[in-house]
């Protein structure tokens, strides 16, 4: 490693104070607040590469998204990863006995062009090219093959002035697929604000490049208008008028692409933040409250989060340009001495905000009873079957038709609402057709300013349209907001980090052999929300590396819930939880779900409509690396799913689920078991996982369950 290289390695031991100043610099924290965490417990180190990384960004309150770096994609990765960290590989040379041979981290924090701004081991940020940085990273892979490499361009007799270039295209083509580092990419975590999330999007510069074009392109129009307005009315069409004419017209082509491109990259940007964060909110909503909701209001839920950045990003620029062109027009009316128009400006302005008021009251009620309807018809859609052996054919239920008349009836209302919304700035073209009128007839007005009159009078009717535009759809957004809030007030709910010490240690650490049991419970109780009698109460119990353990009782006696407590779903009410002697608090929930996996109860798991590979892996890694489907192979075919991939003509990469190919439910109960298996969890639990298998296949698989897992804990009816 040169001397260059090394003044930008960062070793594992000072990766806290790295991170937290690559964070500021950043943005992604305001300034160092809290003492960097240590990397040391009970003085073993934390490889960085398994949890180092991850919990300190947590403990710091960012999260960091990790991915293998293949040679053909490292300077690309540079210039667009940041901020990051990347693995700079030790060299052979470089190892000194008795000293820290471990390898090092390049920490990138911006890119700009085709260098990248790196953080100094002296906490100095310097410019590098990427392909420098990029040679560092690569150079051992690349020194490898240079003897070889250099004796075939000899004997080819290429000139050597064109040594490093040929170097570079051979070694490209024969490792370019091959991963040669990982990089760390450091991101504001989904809880964050938005601005946060834009900001690091660099999102605000787009927008300021939108109003500073559409107002050019505002201002261009404006005296367009004016100029070919006055010339028109007195008659008067000399060159150098419509010479001056022709470039603003001209100018305004440039200004209204460069608005329109900038609008469309903000708002992509921001509704693509907003899909990530309606998503993890979803993904922390209470299980008990979202099943208890029913399936239709969690389908109308999914459909006003799908309309919501789409209406409140359109109806937000609308009214942003509405507002910009009304206080054009309410500043030239009062410096032209127009208090009449002004005034009945000022009418108008307030009558559509008024109107806007009397929509928004139609369009909640309007929502609800939508809401009530959609939550209606899919429960008979889910329930189709079921209705057409058990229910009543002779009569709809009775409040079918009556809820249908309160739907049309508040339609009514709020249609009416948006026509006259959409009637106002035709009604404002009248009313300032005949405030103009007096001055014209009279002669008392001049034909330029006749002309800017004319023109201010569409300005001021195309922004009343854009405003009532704008206003409906906010509207829109406002109301769908209220069924879309439950996610991101989700989203913002406490989460178990853990303690940096214990959550960011080692895979194998936390899995070397320890005395004592796994899992330990003590005392442990649990109730409903709402329910006067507890469904556990004083439970106990051990489960030690190895147990095999097969659970049984009666229906409703609290299996399942226990499940849940184990896999850290629900939080115990009272009693005591631990794994490996620490809780959920010390470990962390993510921490706590890699080393307990559960296959829940059939009606409650899912096979997503993607390829079987990734029904089986999801759990374990995506996107998956050849070991990973080589084992998730042989898992299936131990689980006597052989015969099911043989069938398939992509074989793992099969596309299954509803659209897809079609498995029975014992299959189905087998992906199910395997997905667990797959994870390589310290305690794998099985919830009735064998109950929809035959007595072969129940003999077949148990066995191979056992064999698969560390830990078993098998649950099934008494």
């Amino acid at each position: 490693m040169d001397k260059r290289a090394a003044y930008f390695a960062w070793s594992v031991d000072r990766l806290p104070e790295a991170i937290e100043t690559l964070a500021v610099a950043s943005g992604l924290r305001a300034k160092p607040t809290a003492p960097a965490g240590r990397l040391r417990r009970d003085g073993v180190r934390v490889d960085a590469a398994e949890g180092g990384i991850e919990s300190l960004s947590r403990a710091f309150e960012f999260e960091v998204d990790a991915a293998d770096v293949a040679h053909e994609s490292v300077e690309r990765t540079l210039l667009s990863a940041a901020p990051a960290l990347l693995r700079l590989k030790i060299q052979p040379e470089d190892v000194v006995a008795g000293g820290d041979n471990r390898d090092r981290f390049l920490v990138v924090v911006d890119a700009a062009g085709r260098h990248v701004r790196l953080l100094g081991t002296d906490g100095r940020m310097r410019r590098v090219a990427a392909a420098t940085a990029a040679d560092w990273i690569t150079a051992h892979i690349e020194r490898q093959l240079a003897s070889d490499v250099e004796r075939l361009l000899a004997d080819s007799g290429v000139p050597r002035a064109r040594w490093t270039a040929a170097r570079r295209a051979i070694i490209g083509t024969h490792v370019g697929a091959r991963a040669v580092t990982r990089c760390w990419m450091l991101r504001p975590i989904p809880a964050a604000t938005l601005w946060q999330h834009m900001r690091h999007a660099r999102l605000p510069r787009r927008l300021v490049v939108f109003v500073f074009a559409y107002a050019g392109a505002a201002v261009a129009s404006l005296g367009a208008w004016a100029l070919i307005g006055s010339a028109a009315l007195e008659g008067r069409f000399d060159p150098g008028t419509l010479l001056a004419w022709s470039f603003l017209l001209l100018g305004l082509v440039p200004l209204a692409l460069f608005a329109a491109w900038s609008q469309g990259v903000f708002m992509v940007g921001v509704s693509g933040i907003l899909k990530m964060q309606m998503l993890a909110g979803a993904l922390k909503l209470d299980p008990d409250e979202t099943r208890s909701q029913g399936v239709g209001q969690q389908f109308a839920r999914v459909i006003d989060s799908s309309a919501l950045e789409s209406l409140a990003l359109a109806g937000g620029f609308s009214a942003l340009t509405a507002v910009f062109d009304l206080g054009l027009a309410v500043v030239i009316l009062l410096a032209t001495g127009r208090f009449m128009a002004l005034a009945a400006l000022l009418i108008f302005i307030a009558g559509a905000t008024g109107i806007a008021g009397i929509y928004f009251r139609a369009r909640e009620r309007w929502s609800a009873s939508r809401l009530h309807l959609t939550h209606a018809l899919v429960e008979k859609m889910v329930g189709h079957r079921t209705r057409l052996v058990q229910a009543s054919q002779v009569s709809a239920p009775d409040d079918e038709d009556e809820s249908l008349a309160r739907y049309i009836a508040v339609s009514k209302t709020m249609d009416r609402a948006g026509l006259t919304l959409s009637v106002l700035p035709r009604a404002w073209l009248v009313v300032g057709v005949v405030v103009l009128a007096p001055g014209f007839i009279g002669g008392g007005m001049t034909t330029a300013a006749l002309a800017v009159g004319l023109g201010l009078t569409l300005l001021a009717s195309g922004a009343l349209g854009k405003l009532a535009t704008s206003l409906t759809t906010l509207v829109d957004a406002a109301v769908s907001w209220r069924q879309v809030a439950p996610l991101l007030e989700a989203l913002r709910s406490p989460e178990q980090l853990g303690h940096v010490d214990v959550a960011g240690e080692s895979v194998a650490r936390i899995r070397e052999p320890r005395s004592g049991p796994l899992v330990t419970a003590q005392d442990l109780g649990f109730r409903f929300p709402g329910r006067a009698d507890a469904i556990l109460t004083n439970c106990r119990f051990r489960i030690g590396p190895g147990d095999r353990i097969h659970l049984t009782g009666p229906s409703g006696g609290g299996k399942s819930t226990l499940v849940s407590l184990l896999t850290g779903l629900r939080s115990p009410d009272a009693g005591l939880l631990l794994l490996q002697g620490l809780d959920r608090a010390t470990l962390g929930t993510k921490a706590w779900r890699k080393r307990i996996a559960a296959a829940p109860q059939f009606h409650e798991n899912h096979l997503f409509s993607d390829t079987l590979a990734f029904n089986l892996l999801m759990g374990r890694r995506w996107p998956p690396t050849a070991e990973d489907l080589r084992w998730a192979e042989v898992v299936c075919r131990k689980l006597d799913l052989g015969d099911l991939i043989d069938r398939m003509p992509a074989g793992l990469f099969q596309p299954v689920g509803e659209t897809g190919w079609q498995l029975s439910h014992g299959e189905k109960s087998r992906v199910f078991m395997a997905r667990a298996l797959l994870q390589g969890a310290d305690l794998v639990v099985l919830d009735e996982s064998f109950a929809e298998l035959d007595p072969d296949s129940l003999q077949q698989c148990l066995p191979q369950a056992a064999e698969l897992s560390k830990s078993l804990l098998v649950i099934a009816h008494a």
